[in-house]
């Protein structure tokens, strides 16, 4: 699983580096920083992105809007680290795509419970992506649609109405 922190503050990053360093051996955690970031994230696709703050609130906003209109990294969970709690701010992030947000001051625990729950979400979008791939592969979903196929369609809601 590969992470990136984007900041521009040094300290913003090794106090996250910290907190993360009871992940699993396997994760790899890169960095970069707001003008190198969207180059770095192309190149290494993360599954997690954390991102901090930028001072001029916009310029977070932008790059946000910049990964999520780039539908390669659909899967891939922003968190937003903010350095004070603030409504407008953190609405506009969600608005734009982020999945969480914490406080860069919360505790390690905290912080990496969220990371832990964002890599479960990671690993079942991406299962959710493979069984919708097979099913497309198979005929029962239409690959233009993405509505069951006609021949289909009868055995799914039979099937979808035993199970409830």
């Amino acid at each position: 699983m590969n992470t990136i922190i984007i900041t521009n503050k040094e300290d913003i990053e090794n106090k996250i580096r910290d907190n993360l360093a009871l992940l699993r051996e396997t994760d790899t955690v890169f960095s970069a920083d707001y003008d190198s970031a969207p180059e770095k994230i192309y190149e290494i696709r993360p599954d997690i992105i954390l991102l901090h703050e930028f001072e001029e609130h916009e310029k977070t906003i932008g790059l946000i809007k910049g990964i999520r209109e780039k539908h390669v990294y659909d899967n891939s969970q922003i968190i937003l680290l903010v350095n004070e709690y603030d409504k407008s701010f953190i609405i506009n992030a969600y608005d734009e795509g982020i999945d969480e947000y914490i406080s860069i001051n919360s505790a390690a625990s905290d912080f990496l419970i969220r990371i832990i729950n964002s890599i479960k979400k990671v690993d079942l979008l991406k299962k959710l992506n493979i069984y919708e791939g097979n099913l497309k592969s198979y005929g029962i979903i239409e690959s233009k649609s993405g509505f069951y196929s006609s021949k289909h369609e009868k055995t799914v809601f039979d099937v979808e109405l035993h199970m409830n």
